[in-house]
């Protein structure tokens, strides 16, 4: 689930259906969000909460939640996300799927308007 971070804190933005692509003519919900300004949406694919570090364990929801609550409106996000990912994981870390990230910000809200919506679909 993408990640939204505002001014109270960090909220998942939750869909509900199968994951994007699974099966051929699945109908898919669809959610808006309006951010404003200075707010930051996460995005990100399984492979990163799924990715398992030295212990076995998943790198998990958690991760990128603190993550975002740590740094937020850091345009260096991915960076730090992809650093704990690399620290938790240790070198000899096999990845099992891909690890895709997007970061997107109120910049439109920055430039005047006071708000942006965004379409949320599930990844």
């Amino acid at each position: 689930m993408p990640y939204r971070q505002y001014s109270g804190g960090v909220a998942e933005l939750r869909a509900t259906a199968m994951p994007f692509g699974m099966m051929p003519g699945m109908q898919y919900e669809e959610r808006a969000v309006t951010l404003e300004c200075g707010d930051n949406v996460l995005f990100y694919s399984d492979g990163l909460v799924e990715a398992h570090h030295t212990r076995r364990e998943r790198f998990g929801f958690p991760h990128p939640m603190a993550l975002l609550q740590e740094h937020p409106g850091d345009p260096g996000l991915i960076e730090h996300v992809l650093n704990e990912l690399a620290r938790l994981s240790g070198s000899g870390w096999e990845q099992e799927d891909d690890v895709t990230l997007r970061r997107a910000d109120a910049t439109q809200a920055q430039q005047g308007q006071e708000s942006v919506t965004v379409n949320v679909e599930r990844l």
